[in-house]
Formats: C-alpha cells, sequence, structure tokens
C-alpha cells in the first residue's frame, strides 16, 4: 500500500516583495509544530516541497519536528499554488515512493486531492493541515485516510 501526505504550509505573512518570497508567521510555526505531533512518519519517506519560501520552512519544520531526515527531499517547481494537479498526479503515479509528503499551497493541494480521490468533500485546506490518502496499489485509485489539522491556539 502506498501513502501520500498532501500539506498546505502553516500561517504565512501577508506583506513581502513578492508571493514567492513570504515567510511563515509565528502562528504559522506553531500550526506545523502541533500538526507534526499527530504524525507517525517513517525516514524512508520522500519528501517533496514548493519552491516558496513558507513551504520550505513548512517543510524545515516538518523534518525537524519529526527528528527524521527523509530518504530523498525534492524542491519541486510542479508544488506551486496554480499548478495544474492533474500533470501532479501523474508525477505521482509515476513515483517509487511508498510514502510521499508533499507540501504546498491552496489552491493547488484542494484541487489535487480531488483529481486523485474524487472525494469533493475537500474543498480547501487550512493552514498547515495534512490529508493522509492512500492507494492499494490500483492506478488512479486513492482515498483520503486521515485528516490531520493544527491544535487551535490562543
Amino acid at each position: 500500500m502506498r501513502t501520500l501526505y498532501i500539506m498546505r504550509h502553516g500561517e504565512a505573512e501577508w506583506h513581502a516583495n513578492s508571493d514567492v518570497e513570504r515567510e511563515l508567521t509565528d502562528l504559522g510555526r506553531e500550526e506545523v509544530v502541533s500538526v507534526c505531533r499527530k504524525l507517525d512518519l517513517a525516514s524512508d519517506c520522500v519528501v517533496w516541497h514548493s519552491p516558496y519560501r513558507r513551504a520550505k520552512q513548512t517543510c524545515d519544520l516538518l523534518l525537524e519536528s519529526l527528528s527524521m531526515v527523509p530518504s530523498e527531499r525534492v524542491e519541486e517547481k510542479l508544488l506551486t499554488p496554480d499548478a495544474d494537479p492533474e500533470i501532479l498526479a501523474q508525477f505521482i503515479e509515476h513515483s517509487d515512493a511508498d510514502v510521499l509528503v508533499l507540501v504546498s499551497h491552496m489552491p493547488l493541494v484542494a484541487r489535487l486531492t480531488q483529481v486523485l480521490t474524487s472525494d469533493d468533500r475537500i474543498g480547501g485546506y487550512q493552514t498547515a493541515q495534512i490529508v493522509q490518502c492512500s492507494s492499494t496499489g490500483t492506478e488512479g485509485r486513492w482515498q483520503v485516510s486521515a485528516i490531520y489539522s493544527p491544535d487551535k491556539t490562543a
């Protein structure tokens, strides 16, 4: 069985020189650490993240919080906010990873989840939310198996 974790970055600042350069806020960092406490990921996973700064920071915090070094970490251009989820789905299907973690953005994460699972209940992701999907090997047959959300902070 293959497992896919699709994660939206933590809360990001609104003002920066460009969208690519937006950084996580303190709350965004807390969200990521909070949701990571709920995960049990093995070090043999493969991690792909967006080239945007907030996604890289989220990925760094994810790996640091879980005290793990993935078997492979890739900065993937297909993980930008408005990328084509159909093309990304094809890359996922052709990946050899048994456990794949994606760190990206809205609206891509929601659109990708819908493409892979045909589950229209997930119309959006809150910041730092993770949707876990599983596949038994039949190409294109993914199912949502868990949803992890950060704890509410005061």
